[in-house]
């Protein structure tokens, strides 16, 4: 086996390793080659002191294969301790983070909010108040007549705002969509940058 086809070979088997990593251990294993040629082995001799590509990639993949794994077990209480110490801190700021998130949407979403609020007290008020003109016509014409008109003018302006606040979330759903693709592409970079 040549170099050549020794760090292809190590390659294949790394795989499951981030690219970064996979490239550590492949300049690694090429200097080590290089080393043994220099010592004056040839490259069948010091791949055969290095060991197979195999043989290689199954230790450096059960040493990575997780962080707690392999770890004594007053190690992983300690890890625990700090953990639950540190709550205070690392819980308070979490908290912070996602109160900061929902402000942010809170304030995106703020006014198509208000205008449905004053859109529903509107159809409330002339649900109420149009009906209540009728008996108000038998006691006196003009406080039916001034009822009923404020009961038509509350329904108008709950068309109104509906209609306004239709056109707000029309508005407000693109920047809704941007906030919350920046926000996961960000968890998702530092997911994958670990």
């Amino acid at each position: 086996m040549n170099k050549k086809y020794f760090l292809l070979e190590l390659e294949h088997e790394l795989k499951p390793l981030k690219k970064a990593e996979l490239e550590k251990f492949l300049s690694y294993y090429e200097e080590m080659i290089d080393d043994y040629l220099e010592d004056g082995c040839t490259e069948e001799e010091a791949i055969r002191r290095i060991g197979s590509p195999e043989d290689i990639a199954r230790e450096i993949l059960e040493d990575s294969s997780s962080f707690m794994e392999g770890r004594p077990l007053g190690s992983k209480i300690f890890i625990g301790i700090l953990l639950v110490l540190g709550s205070p801190l690392w819980g308070s700021l979490l908290l912070a983070a996602l109160l900061l998130v929902l402000s942010a949407y809170m304030i995106l979403w703020c006014i198509p909010l208000c205008t449905g609020s004053l859109s529903l007290g509107a159809f409330l008020l002339a649900l109420v108040s149009i009906p209540g003109s009728v008996p108000l016509f038998f006691g006196s014409a003009i406080t039916g007549s001034v009822q009923l008109g404020l009961g038509l003018c509350a329904g108008g302006g709950a068309l109104l705002g509906a209609l306004l606040t239709w056109q707000f979330i029309r508005l407000f759903v693109q920047p809704t969509k941007v906030l919350t693709q920046k926000l996961t592409s960000m968890v998702y970079r530092r997911k994958r940058s670990k």
